[in-house]
């Protein structure tokens, strides 16, 4: 069986062919394309379910506290997440069902993709969507604090 430790999918206007970008740990896979997504105060955080407030709330307390936007944390349900694939400015964290991601995902491992429409992470469990969390913060761009 192969374990894939991190898969990422990026659309992001700093990366740009030839340039390495450096996360830890690294992925596995990683795609670079063309465009970006910009998180600013319409930007919404998706949850599909209140036990993955503490997760949501320590992105929402980051972005807060280094880039001075305030982005609204929703409980949209299993369901809302239909929606939330249509809707833009979203970043949506989630632990699917355990039938879609047990042999994918091992323990603490996580996917992301970025693309102009938003953010998504998806996890086996916590640890793996905290982990995810922490690879988007790599990505973001350092901000000039005075």
């Amino acid at each position: 069986m192969r374990f894939i430790k991190t898969i990422c999918l990026l659309l992001l206007a700093s990366v740009t062919v030839g340039q390495e970008v450096n996360i830890i740990p690294k992925p596995v896979e990683m795609k670079a394309g063309k465009g970006y997504f910009q998180i600013t105060n319409d930007t919404r955080i998706r949850i599909s379910g209140d036990y993955l407030l503490p997760v949501a709330n320590y992105l929402y307390n980051y972005i807060k506290k280094y880039y001075n936007l305030s982005c609204e944390v929703e409980v949209v349900g299993a369901y809302g997440f239909a929606d939330s694939n249509k809707r833009k400015n979203i970043i949506r964290l989630n632990i699917p069902p355990k039938y879609n991601f047990d042999q994918f995902l091992p323990y603490g491992k996580h996917y992301i993709e970025v693309n102009s429409s938003g953010i998504r992470i998806d996890a086996g469990e916590f640890a793996g969507l905290f982990n995810g969390i922490q690879t988007l913060i790599q990505l973001l761009p350092i901000q000039n604090l005075n």
